[in-house]
């Protein structure tokens, strides 16, 4: 798999990086597990992601609105946090697995703030080594022509 010169946004690097079979990412909110297809949730999502978590590294106490806007992962969180714990509140639109009503009963994600970004940090990690490996093949193929 190798990334296209001609993509332009990140959205487009990480939709690049995965075939469409590939397996899917998964949030665990309170027990209940969500699927993030790569190619199409992570590649929407990444951009948001990667702010909200500037924002909880940056600040150790804020307020922030999320809303994800993936067709098959669409809502919106609320995020509170102080003294290392992060509340996540929130509504959502639409989730694949259609599981708005089991999510809305369980109500907010209460999590420590280094834990929370722990856990997207190895979602990051990957992106970042799988558009590594990408980018090497890329390189190879340059250099065998």
């Amino acid at each position: 798999m190798s990334v296209s010169d001609d993509v332009q946004s990140l959205e487009e690097i990480i939709e690049d990086l995965f075939p469409l079979e590939t397996e899917d990412a998964y949030i665990n909110w309170n027990g209940i597990r969500i699927a993030l297809n790569y190619k199409y949730d992570v590649s929407t999502i990444l951009q948001d992601a990667l702010s909200m978590l500037e924002d909880l590294l940056s600040h150790n106490t804020g307020d922030r609105l999320v809303s994800w806007p993936s067709i098959s992962f669409r809502a919106t969180w609320h995020l509170r946090w102080s003294q290392g714990q992060l509340l996540v509140e929130a509504s959502w639109e639409q989730v694949c697995g259609n599981l708005m009503p089991i999510l809305a009963e369980i109500g907010p994600v209460q999590i420590q703030v280094d834990a929370f970004v722990a856990e997207w940090m190895e979602l990051v990690n990957l992106l970042a080594e799988r558009l590594i490996s990408a980018r090497a093949g890329v390189s190879t193929s340059r250099r065998r022509a």
